[in-house]
């Protein structure tokens, strides 16, 4: 190829690149996407919950209670929206707590009771049951670790004749009485007498029904009760279901006598 051919073109390539610069400087910017939709706004209720973790038998203030907008679709069940109650706040201050409630948890009508305290153990009793107080001590309550809404299984420790007397010592046994018992309250009971208040020692208030009833109140006559706690979460089939064994009242010489069914 001449020289004067190979310069022609490269002139010729240089116009072309410089011509093509040219036309895309001048071409229109694409139009701009349009913006994705927003998703549909969700419907919510105005649902009170607790601002603060309320434990049980706590007084309710105003400033313990809030209204939160809550997914229409996800209400929890009993809980207390502000288009149906508005006054909601006002109304149930001073009611007492009867379950414990976790900060942000819905407030239901059904864990909380107004009035004074000492109507609350009778707000807290599940129908068809009894509350009942034993007498204990730390050591028979799990070195005192046992509160209220745990779960125990009793037992009665009481001396045994039949064992006693051919080896001329006192024989003592220990005998479940009932399992997977619900603890209302624990703590010491005071006795008003003469305008003062006398300690009547440490007690464990039961959940029991009639029949379980009967069953603690004779164990007692045979000996000293101990509550045995048990894991959380860890219940039977049948809550508060008695042991096999049972007990009986025989008269000798003219005294009750509690001994237990063999």
């Amino acid at each position: 190829m001449k020289k004067a051919q190979i310069i022609l073109f490269s002139v010729a390539l240089a116009a072309g690149g410089a011509a093509s610069l040219l036309v895309s400087s001048f071409s229109p910017e694409p139009p701009p996407q349009p913006a994705p939709a927003a998703p549909p706004p969700v419907a919510s209720e105005d649902v009170l919950v607790a601002a603060r973790d309320l434990g049980y038998g706590a007084a309710l203030k105003e400033s313990d209670m809030q209204w939160r907008a809550w997914p229409k679709s996800a209400l929890p069940t009993g809980a207390i929206l502000k288009s149906q109650s508005p006054d909601a706040v006002k109304e149930l201050a001073s009611s007492m707590v009867r379950a414990p409630t976790g900060a942000g948890e819905p407030l239901r009508r059904e864990r909380l009771v107004k009035g004074a305290l000492p109507g609350l153990m009778a707000s807290i009793v599940s129908p068809g049951k009894r509350a009942v107080a034993v007498d204990v001590t730390p050591n028979s309550t799990a070195g005192g670790f046992i509160l209220p809404n745990d779960h125990v299984d009793i037992f009665v420790t009481s001396s045994d004749p039949e064992m006693t007397n051919p080896r001329g010592g006192d024989v003592f046994v220990t005998d479940p009485v009932l399992r997977d018992v619900h603890v209302l309250a624990i703590g010491q009971a005071a006795e008003a007498k003469s305008g003062d208040t006398t300690i009547l020692g440490p007690t464990a208030t039961l959940e029991l029904d009639p029949h379980q009833v009967e069953i603690v109140m004779r164990a007692q006559r045979r000996g000293p009760l101990s509550l045995v706690l048990r894991r959380f979460g860890d219940a039977d089939a049948k809550e508060g279901a008695d042991y096999d064994s049972g007990f009986v009242t025989i008269v000798r010489s003219g005294a009750p006598v509690i001994q237990r069914l063999r």
